[in-house]
């Protein structure tokens, strides 16, 4: 089985998720599977567990069961699903659990208040949160640069960087405010630190934020007169800061975040998929559910808080974090303050992100060049 034939599986599976909404399967991902012809198959989660690995070869069973038992007839394609197949192969994925030789097992380091301090100059990796929130905390992931730009901007997710405001002339409607201020610590991190929120906490405000099937990004910009500094925390001397990672399945990589700081894991997946709700489902009418595409999936590397995280992967940055399946629980994006273990990590790919970004400029807004992250 080609790489190819694996993501028509993979693109499938979008279409299952879609289509059963409220169906047990919460993610899928391309993934390689030992002793599989091609090497690849898509690995499927519900809400509590790892529910197994489905193959080219299991989707051809399938199809010529059910053309035998059902006379349904067989699509042109093999992707060319309709909704009575994909729900008749939903009740056979249980069944579906081949043995994995890989040990997907999170490796944590360690977990410190250290990067939930009050912390100047400013650096990547620290405790953050937008004005109105006083509950949540995220990360900022990193400090980036734009070429012809003399501006700092810092890097985290749209969930982390804002929140919702009633609209007085439609109070049916939330909107997200523009042009927040973004606290450093995160309010609820200056709380239980003693710290009092006041002008001087606040570091810059919010200028781009996106959520689309591919991304869930923000970009701040560092007010004037707050300083800046190189170095997440004596890790990243090493790192290639002007150029994004090239990655593969299987290679090793690092999240550096507010709630667990230094963790390592591996990725095991490009192309994976989560379908979470959708946080902003009140603002114009979004749909309640949305479905990330064309993410990167690691094992366990972050916990809530670390929402905002920079991925890296081969000493660049590959990616930004800001979900997971909780084996225990659920589906969810990570800024909170709640602490526990998760089973698969996802982060939007850099790349994605980057192409994505809009700030204003004197003749309006424009997508800018990037330059080099701060490291």
């Amino acid at each position: 089985m080609t790489f190819d034939a694996a993501f028509d599986i993979y693109e499938s599976h979008i279409k299952l998720m879609e289509l059963i909404e409220f169906s047990p399967i919460s993610y899928s991902a391309v993934v390689k599977v030992p002793n599989v012809e091609g090497g690849f198959g898509v690995e499927y989660g519900d809400f509590t567990r790892k529910i197994g690995v489905f193959t080219k070869k299991d989707i051809i069973d399938q199809y010529q069961y059910e053309i035998r038992t059902k006379g349904i007839p067989e699509p042109p394609q093999l992707t060319q699903f309709d909704e009575q197949i994909i729900n008749t192969l939903f009740e056979n994925f249980k069944d579906l659990n081949p043995k994995r030789t890989d040990n997907n097992v999170g490796r944590f380091l360690n977990e410190s208040n250290e990067l939930k301090e009050r912390i100047r100059p400013i650096k990547g990796g620290t405790s953050i949160c937008e004005e109105v929130s006083v509950f949540k905390s995220g990360t900022l992931g990193g400090l980036l640069k734009f070429k012809e730009d003399p501006n700092i901007y810092g890097i985290s997710n749209m969930h982390v960087l804002s929140s919702y405001l009633s609209n007085r002339e439609r109070p049916d409607i939330l909107i997200t405010a523009d042009h927040q201020k973004v606290y450093q610590p995160s309010r609820h991190d200056g709380k239980a630190l003693n710290y009092r929120i006041q002008n001087e906490e606040t570091i810059g405000e919010t200028v781009w934020k996106d959520m689309d099937p591919f991304v869930d990004a923000a970009i701040l910009k560092l007010d004037e007169g707050v300083q800046h500094t190189s170095g997440l925390f004596n890790y990243t001397d090493k790192l290639d800061p002007k150029n994004i990672s090239k990655y593969s399945v299987g290679d090793l990589c690092t999240k550096i975040g507010r709630s667990t700081r230094i963790t390592h894991g591996d990725i095991l997946s490009e192309h994976a998929a989560i379908r979470l709700d959708n946080p902003f489902h009140r603002i114009n009418d979004l749909p309640r559910k949305i479905v990330f595409r064309d993410q990167i999936m690691t094992n366990n590397v972050a916990d809530e808080g670390d929402s905002g995280s920079l991925l890296i992967a081969n000493e660049m940055v590959a990616g930004l974090t800001f979900a997971d399946i909780n084996f225990d629980g659920k589906p969810r994006y990570i800024a909170g303050n709640l602490s526990k273990k998760s089973g698969r990590t996802f982060h939007n790919k850099i790349t994605n992100v980057l192409d994505r970004i809009m700030i204003q400029g004197d003749e309006g807004m424009y997508p800018p060049k990037f330059e080099q992250f701060i490291f």
